[in-house]
């Protein structure tokens, strides 16, 4: 299958679900370490329909490992699983970093 045929398949799986959208590392001060903090909305996006997404979005923190091992097309947020947060104040707010 091609790379489009592909994406059509998992949003077709996926239009009911909530796909990570974009992600901020344990960089962010938001974010404790270990963990991936995403912001997600109903059926993900493509850089195509993301600001036609009008839908609600949702803030998760997920395990840093699980994120990683994400299918590549986007992760599927597991309700189950992944602990729902909500919206930081500043999300591009960072944890100052020693400098050598």
């Amino acid at each position: 299958m091609s790379y489009r045929r592909d994406r059509q398949v998992f949003q077709g799986l996926h239009a009911g679900d909530f796909v990570v959208c974009s992600a901020w590392g344990d960089y962010a001060a938001w974010v404790p370490p270990g963990k991936v903090g995403g912001m997600a909305k109903l059926g993900g996006n493509t850089s195509m329909t993301y600001y036609l997404n009008k839908g609600p979005e949702r803030w998760f923190l997920i395990d840093a490992a699980r994120y990683h091992a994400r299918h590549p097309l986007g992760y599927v947020i597991d309700p189950a699983v992944d602990c729902e947060i909500v919206e930081p104040a500043n999300v591009y707010d960072y944890r100052e970093t020693a400098h050598a």
